[in-house]
Parts: C-alpha cells; sequence; structure tokens
C-alpha cells in the first residue's frame, strides 16, 4: 500500500495492527520517572548536517513512510488516575522549516511525543525518552 497521507498510516497492514492492539497496552512504567521532571520531559535530539539543502516533500514522505513501518511512533500520552498511557493520535504530523526545538506532546506538534524540523542543510528528530524506550518493547513492525 502506498502511504501518501498521514491517515494512510492507519490503513496500512501495520498501522490496523498498531490500533488493534493498542486498547490492550498496560500502563506506561519504563522511563516513567522521565515524566515527572520539574523541567518537562527528558528528550532525546539527533541532528544531521548534510551536504545539499534538506529537501521537505522528501523529508515529508520519509517520515510518512517510517510512520508507517513504526506506526507506534504516531502515539501520544494520555494520563489516567495519574497513569500514562499510549493512545493513537489522528493529528497529522508535519515537518517544519525551523531551528527552534517544538515541545514535544503539545498542540504546536499536534501532541505528538517525535518532532522532524529542518532548516537549510540540518535537520533535527526530537523525541521523548521514555516514549523511545516503551517503543521499543511495545509493537514491533512486521515488515
Amino acid at each position: 500500500m502506498e502511504i501518501e497521507t498521514y491517515k494512510d498510516i492507519f490503513k496500512s497492514k501495520n498501522g490496523r495492527i498498531y490500533l488493534e492492539q493498542l486498547p490492550h497496552l498496560e500502563k506506561i512504567r519504563s522511563g516513567q520517572s522521565f515524566l515527572y521532571r520539574k523541567n518537562g520531559n527528558e528528550s532525546m535530539i539527533m541532528e544531521l548536517s548534510m551536504h545539499d539543502l534538506v529537501d521537505a516533500d522528501l523529508l515529508e514522505k520519509a517520515l510518512l513512510r517510517s510512520l508507517s513501518r513504526y506506526p507506534y511512533l504516531t502515539s501520544k500520552f494520555i494520563q489516567v488516575d495519574g497513569d500514562f498511557y499510549l493512545s493513537a493520535n489522528f493529528l497529522p504530523m508535519k515537518v517544519v522549516e525551523t531551528l527552534r526545538l517544538r515541545p514535544l506532546g503539545g498542540l504546536e506538534t499536534n501532541y505528538h511525543l517525535v518532532d522532524i524540523t529542518f532548516y537549510e542543510k540540518r535537520f533535527m528528530s526530537l523525541i521523548i525518552m521514555p516514549f523511545a524506550m516503551v517503543g521499543e518493547s511495545c509493537l514491533l513492525s512486521e515488515n
């Protein structure tokens, strides 16, 4: 299946498996201490410098392809009775041209726990650490 839009991710085989399994996940325990930090969530930033200018359209296509393979990266956190759970996030994740790191899990990133930005010849990936740890054990891609 060709992934052309963010919504197509949830129609793919991996996306359907993700949505089926999501209600059965237990509350998040791994890395949960990071959720209560005084100044917000611990994050991991990866920055790559390119020889050429970053092509926003190609980066957006690469993001969609990656998300279709690992749909748990589309998740958001929800809090229920003081516990955190992963929840489906149907709001689109968009690549944005900026030098600024945007806050994860908020309105500016459509509540996503991952953000991809670029500026000229470099691009950055920002991810909340406990989410990175949870993702490894959550749902593995069948591709």
